[in-house]
Protein backbone atom coordinates (compact mmCIF):
# COMPACT_ATOMS: atom_id res chain seq x y z
CA UNK A 1 0.00 0.00 0.00
CA UNK A 2 0.83 3.71 -0.44
CA UNK A 3 3.27 4.73 2.69
CA UNK A 4 3.49 8.41 4.20
CA UNK A 5 5.98 10.28 2.20
CA UNK A 6 4.87 8.05 -0.95
CA UNK A 7 3.26 11.02 -2.54
CA UNK A 8 6.10 13.53 -1.79
CA UNK A 9 8.68 11.07 -3.60
CA UNK A 10 6.65 10.97 -6.60
CA UNK A 11 5.98 14.83 -6.88
CA UNK A 12 10.00 15.26 -5.95
CA UNK A 13 10.60 12.99 -9.22
CA UNK A 14 11.84 14.09 -12.57
CA UNK A 15 8.75 14.22 -15.32
CA UNK A 16 10.49 11.07 -17.09
CA UNK A 17 10.15 8.66 -13.92
CA UNK A 18 6.50 10.29 -12.91
CA UNK A 19 5.55 9.01 -16.25
CA UNK A 20 6.90 5.79 -15.87
CA UNK A 21 5.52 4.91 -12.21
CA UNK A 22 2.35 5.99 -14.00
CA UNK A 23 2.38 4.15 -16.91
CA UNK A 24 3.71 0.58 -14.71
CA UNK A 25 0.47 1.23 -12.04
CA UNK A 26 -2.03 1.55 -14.73
CA UNK A 27 -0.56 -1.29 -17.02
CA UNK A 28 -0.13 -3.36 -13.78
CA UNK A 29 -3.87 -2.66 -12.39
CA UNK A 30 -5.19 -3.75 -15.57
CA UNK A 31 -2.95 -7.23 -15.97
CA UNK A 32 -4.39 -8.39 -12.34
CA UNK A 33 -7.82 -7.38 -13.48
CA UNK A 34 -7.23 -9.28 -16.97
CA UNK A 35 -5.77 -11.97 -15.14
CA UNK A 36 -8.80 -12.05 -11.98
CA UNK A 37 -11.12 -12.30 -15.20
CA UNK A 38 -9.73 -13.99 -18.24
CA UNK A 39 -8.14 -17.05 -18.73
CA UNK A 40 -4.23 -16.47 -19.39
CA UNK A 41 -4.39 -17.30 -22.89
CA UNK A 42 -7.10 -14.57 -23.54
CA UNK A 43 -4.84 -12.29 -21.29
CA UNK A 44 -2.30 -13.16 -23.81
CA UNK A 45 -4.06 -12.77 -26.85
CA UNK A 46 -5.37 -9.15 -25.62
CA UNK A 47 -2.87 -7.42 -23.91
CA UNK A 48 0.69 -9.12 -25.44
CA UNK A 49 2.61 -7.37 -28.10
CA UNK A 50 3.64 -9.64 -31.12
CA UNK A 51 5.84 -12.18 -30.39
CA UNK A 52 9.27 -12.05 -32.24
CA UNK A 53 12.56 -14.35 -31.32
CA UNK A 54 14.80 -12.77 -28.70
CA UNK A 55 16.96 -10.05 -29.49
CA UNK A 56 20.03 -8.38 -26.68
CA UNK A 57 19.02 -5.25 -24.97
CA UNK A 58 21.48 -2.85 -25.84
CA UNK A 59 24.17 -1.99 -23.24
CA UNK A 60 23.72 1.81 -23.56
CA UNK A 61 19.93 1.40 -22.18
CA UNK A 62 20.76 -0.11 -19.15
CA UNK A 63 19.93 2.39 -16.71
CA UNK A 64 16.67 2.75 -18.52
CA UNK A 65 16.03 -1.01 -18.11
CA UNK A 66 17.08 -0.76 -14.32
CA UNK A 67 14.54 2.23 -13.59
CA UNK A 68 11.07 0.18 -15.25
CA UNK A 69 12.59 -2.76 -13.00
CA UNK A 70 12.60 0.23 -9.84
CA UNK A 71 9.09 1.38 -11.04
CA UNK A 72 7.72 -2.46 -11.59
CA UNK A 73 8.88 -3.32 -7.74
CA UNK A 74 7.65 -0.25 -6.48
CA UNK A 75 4.18 -0.04 -8.04
CA UNK A 76 3.34 -3.98 -7.11
CA UNK A 77 4.80 -3.02 -3.22
CA UNK A 78 1.85 -0.36 -3.26
CA UNK A 79 -0.67 -1.23 -5.07
CA UNK A 80 -3.28 -2.99 -2.88
CA UNK A 81 -3.65 -6.82 -3.07
CA UNK A 82 -0.71 -8.92 -4.16
CA UNK A 83 0.68 -8.39 -7.64
CA UNK A 84 1.71 -12.56 -9.18
CA UNK A 85 4.71 -12.75 -10.88
CA UNK A 86 2.89 -13.37 -14.11
CA UNK A 87 0.99 -9.99 -13.23
CA UNK A 88 4.54 -8.13 -12.92
CA UNK A 89 6.18 -9.80 -16.13
CA UNK A 90 3.43 -8.86 -18.36
CA UNK A 91 3.20 -5.26 -17.37
CA UNK A 92 6.60 -5.25 -17.26
CA UNK A 93 7.25 -6.79 -21.16
CA UNK A 94 4.26 -4.01 -21.86
CA UNK A 95 6.19 -1.17 -20.55
CA UNK A 96 9.72 -1.97 -22.17
CA UNK A 97 7.65 -2.59 -25.35
CA UNK A 98 5.99 0.86 -25.31
CA UNK A 99 9.58 1.94 -24.84
CA UNK A 100 11.46 0.23 -27.86
CA UNK A 101 13.18 -2.32 -25.38
CA UNK A 102 13.43 -5.86 -26.18
CA UNK A 103 11.94 -8.16 -23.57
CA UNK A 104 11.15 -11.62 -22.91
CA UNK A 105 9.00 -13.41 -20.30
CA UNK A 106 9.83 -16.47 -19.30
CA UNK A 107 7.32 -19.37 -18.03
CA UNK A 108 8.54 -22.21 -15.66
CA UNK A 109 7.37 -24.83 -13.03
CA UNK A 110 9.23 -25.79 -10.18
CA UNK A 111 12.40 -28.49 -10.56
CA UNK A 112 11.11 -30.33 -7.20
CA UNK A 113 8.22 -31.73 -6.85
CA UNK A 114 6.13 -28.69 -5.07
CA UNK A 115 2.52 -29.23 -6.10
CA UNK A 116 2.99 -28.22 -9.49
CA UNK A 117 5.01 -24.63 -8.87
CA UNK A 118 4.96 -22.30 -11.81
CA UNK A 119 6.41 -19.02 -12.15
CA UNK A 120 6.97 -15.81 -14.29
CA UNK A 121 10.06 -13.91 -15.09
CA UNK A 122 10.98 -11.07 -17.20
CA UNK A 123 14.40 -10.05 -18.67
CA UNK A 124 15.35 -7.86 -21.27
CA UNK A 125 18.62 -9.26 -22.49
CA UNK A 126 20.94 -9.81 -20.44
CA UNK A 127 19.30 -7.58 -17.28
CA UNK A 128 16.75 -9.24 -15.03
CA UNK A 129 13.49 -6.97 -15.10
CA UNK A 130 11.18 -9.05 -12.87
CA UNK A 131 11.44 -12.09 -11.09
CA UNK A 132 14.77 -13.52 -12.71
CA UNK A 133 18.33 -14.23 -11.05
CA UNK A 134 17.93 -16.73 -7.97
CA UNK A 135 13.96 -16.38 -7.76
CA UNK A 136 13.96 -18.45 -11.05
CA UNK A 137 16.64 -20.71 -10.47
CA UNK A 138 14.96 -23.41 -9.20
CA UNK A 139 12.08 -23.51 -12.39
CA UNK A 140 12.59 -25.19 -15.70
CA UNK A 141 11.44 -22.83 -18.52
CA UNK A 142 8.39 -24.07 -20.29
CA UNK A 143 7.83 -21.16 -22.65
CA UNK A 144 9.03 -17.94 -23.57
CA UNK A 145 7.44 -14.88 -25.17
CA UNK A 146 9.63 -12.21 -26.72
CA UNK A 147 9.00 -8.61 -27.85
CA UNK A 148 11.52 -6.75 -29.87
CA UNK A 149 12.73 -3.18 -29.97
CA UNK A 150 11.17 -1.19 -32.40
Amino acid sequence: MWRKGDLRKLSAMNAADRILVRDVVILLALVRVALALLPVRWVFRILAPPITPPREAPANRAAEIARVRWAIMAAAARLPGTSSCLSRALAGLLVLARRGLPATLHMGVARAKSGGAAHAWLVSGQYDVSGGGDAASGFVPIAAFSVRES
